[in-house]
């Protein structure tokens, strides 16, 4: 059968006419995804290619693009374009109709409210996923609250969310967004194993932080940076890199720059997906500090690596990543000392034994959650909702 996906995911053209995204954890699902399918045909976004800017490149042949407008933005005018878009919109939802049997609409994004009802009322196969936060969520905005009202009441497929709620709607499932597959876990066992044996060797004499995401108001990496003076105030060692551009990073390098902290704190900018994975391979902890996170990719791919996560509350499934502090750390971000106290109880107070623990545990929780076991999963509940739409792998 035929898959079509409407999301608001950027890609680009490469000088050698590839597509590709900066965003490799959309194309790595899709790919793994595609497995599943005839044919699959990605509405989508298409810029001009940044510069400056890693990418990854589809490699999967079953997969074609159906460029869409790349509209957006906070201010009147970009709404008006908004409004503007929908019938060229409607024009490829049409097209998406013909090319597949099924659809997955990646919420919440412009693109797919107008989507959300061309498809409804077309009676068409679906299934969704809402990548935001589908507990409460203070910061999200009145589009994203009304995408999740019509996902709750109104959506006919079956939808993947990321919640600690225990009682969803039948349609309604707990997921995850995975980053690796089973044999990159396999590949980091070694890696993971080498970490420990470097951690007892060293005795924990730095603490050595990576963070991950882009460099704006939600991910909030100031508060890390901010707690990156105290550290240095108390001469307890450390090391952070900080993976990630965006329109903060002017601003992060004053700052790192005017508090002397340019020997300790390195902004890397945008980064390749195997280039992250060499930098989880350096560190020991993830210290995430977002306001606001549906879903904590970065943590869980720390714990592929042997990392441990230390985690704002703000982040939704923080207690259940870490298992209620069992295997990493959650701070309060409404105590601006929480993350120090965290880091300076890490240095001087968590035994080597302890870490190892944490580490071996990390590495357990997050067999289960790859790829592969993501991909089946949506294929096994897709196929309860619409028998047959889909093929063995």
């Amino acid at each position: 059968m035929r898959l079509g996906i409407t999301s608001d995911c950027i890609h680009f053209k490469t000088p050698s006419g590839a597509v590709a995204t900066d965003t490799h954890i959309f194309l790595r699902q899709i790919e793994a995804l595609a497995g599943y399918f005839e044919s699959v045909t990605i509405c989508c976004p298409f810029i001009e290619m940044p510069q400056g800017l890693s990418y990854s490149v589809y490699q999967n042949k079953k997969i074609s693009f159906m460029p869409s407008p790349a509209v957006g933005g906070k201010n009147f005018g970009d709404k008006i374009k908004l409004l503007q878009t929908i019938p060229a919109w409607l024009r490829l939802f049409r097209q998406l109709d013909g090319l597949s049997d099924i659809v997955y609409q990646r919420f919440p994004n412009n693109l797919n409210i107008p989507g959300f009802f061309y498809f409804y009322f077309k009676r068409k196969k679906v299934f969704a996923t809402f990548t935001g936060s589908w507990d409460k969520d203070p910061v999200a905005s009145f589009s994203t609250r009304f995408q999740k009202f019509l996902l709750q009441h109104f959506f006919k497929g079956p939808v993947w969310v990321y919640t600690n709620e225990k009682k969803l709607k039948a349609n309604i499932f707990s997921g995850f967004s995975p980053s690796y597959s089973v044999k990159e876990w396999e590949e980091e066992g070694k890696n993971a194993e080498k970490k420990i044996v470097d951690l007892l060797q060293r005795n924990q004499r730095e603490l050595r932080m990576v963070s991950a995401g882009t460099l704006c108001d939600r991910k909030n990496h100031l508060f890390i940076l901010k707690t990156c003076v105290m550290l240095k105030s108390e001469e307890i060692p450390f090391s952070l890199a900080i993976a990630g551009a965006g329109e903060r990073m002017e601003e992060y390098k004053t700052f790192i720059a005017e508090n002397g902290l340019s020997d300790s704190v390195e902004l890397k900018g945008s980064m390749h997906y195997n280039d992250l994975r060499q930098l989880y391979r350096e560190c020991d902890y993830v210290v995430q500090s977002p306001i606001s996170e549906g879903y904590g990719k970065v943590p869980i791919e720390g714990y592929f690596h042997g990392l441990i996560p230390i985690l704002s509350s703000a982040s939704i499934l923080a207690q259940y990543i870490t298992d209620n502090g069992n295997r990493g750390f959650v701070f309060d971000l409404a105590d601006k000392d929480s993350l120090f106290n965290v880091l300076k109880y890490v240095y001087e107070g968590l035994s080597a034994e302890r870490k190892i623990e944490m580490i071996r545990d990390g590495r357990s929780f997050v067999k289960t959650l790859t790829i592969d076991e993501w991909a089946y999963n949506y294929i096994t509940e897709i196929r309860k909702y619409y028998p047959s739409i889909v093929q063995d792998n």
